[in-house]
């Protein structure tokens, strides 16, 4: 299912017919940890073990195509993101402010109130989220109500790169700040531009107890690891490659892996590694994601 073929004029009919689309799928259904992949996944799925010892963990997804759901909740496969510029994005024109309320709209008729009640139900836990700042954008009501809900509402704590604007004010202090500048700590070596986030929110919960996971200090444990960051960020400067380059080298490394001439069942941020590593050709991550889907779902792929 992709969101790309809903085309209700409202936003209201747009949602029904979404949803509509969702209880009829005829497809398999997979728990949606299971269903997600890629790099970022893989870490994301290791991190209540991490601290399993001492906290009581629950793993939740945040997501455009079903709202906020339990991570071992069965669901179809489908296209849906809250990210811009995208065939499969919830909002339908650029205009930021439009964007933003179009999100958080999409995300109040998916999700309802579970995501606050739950919090409602234990105001004494720590919450953990882990999101782009689109997708903070979507959730910014829930977020702030779940701030007040808590006992102290530094028990929020937010990785991500930066806040939307929306949520600038009222949440400095509960973002733990993931940007570029800490893949060059030896904590961070490894991984993909993509995975960064799920990367610290691993490094945050290997050493945080009860008492020290509130957001102020590990704010500034991990401002005070970038200020300690000299050198800059390295600068790469692969070739340009149009849109049918980029596609076609997807595909024939897709049939590589479909005869079985490549050993490695190809992610697309495993495949966009080899792209910018190995064939040093530049590709944005979001705009390779797409490209990869759009070669996967080709009839004529595997003929």
């Amino acid at each position: 299912m992709r969101l790309r073929n809903v085309t209700g004029a409202s936003l209201t009919t747009r949602l029904k017919q979404w949803k509509t689309s969702l209880r009829q799928s005829q497809q398999n259904r997979l728990p949606a940890e299971h269903l997600y992949v890629g790099e970022y996944w893989s870490l994301i799925r290791q991190l209540p073990e991490l601290c399993a010892s001492k906290f009581d963990t629950k793993l939740y997804v945040c997501s455009a195509g079903y709202g906020f759901i339990s991570a071992d909740t069965k669901i179809a496969n489908y296209s849906a993101t809250f990210a811009s510029n995208h065939d499969d994005s919830v909002t339908t024109r650029a205009d930021p402010k439009y964007a933003s309320n179009t999100r958080r709209a999409w995300w109040k008729g998916m999700t309802g109130t579970r995501f606050t009640k739950l919090v409602e139900r234990s105001p004494d836990a720590h919450v953990l989220v882990i999101a782009s700042p689109d997708y903070l954008d979507a959730m910014a009501n829930d977020l702030n109500d779940i701030r007040l809900t808590l006992t102290n509402s530094e028990q929020l704590v937010i990785v991500s790169s930066r806040l939307p604007t929306v949520l600038k004010d009222v949440m400095r202090t509960n973002l733990v700040a993931s940007v570029a500048k800490l893949e060059l700590s030896k904590d961070f070596l490894g991984g993909t531009r993509s995975s960064l986030h799920a990367r610290t929110a691993r490094h945050l919960l290997t050493s945080v107890t009860p008492k020290t996971f509130l957001a102020s200090k590990l704010r500034i444990k991990y401002q005070n690891k970038v200020n300690r960051i000299t050198e800059p960020l390295p600068k790469f400067d692969r070739e340009q490659h149009d849109r049918e380059d980029i596609k076609e080298f997807i595909r024939d490394e897709l049939k590589k892996e479909h005869k079985g001439e490549s050993k490695k069942q190809h992610s697309h941020t495993s495949l966009l590694r080899v792209l910018r590593d190995v064939k040093w050709w530049a590709c944005e991550q979001h705009r390779f994601a797409r490209y990869f889907e759009e070669v996967k779902n080709e009839a004529s792929l595997f003929r």
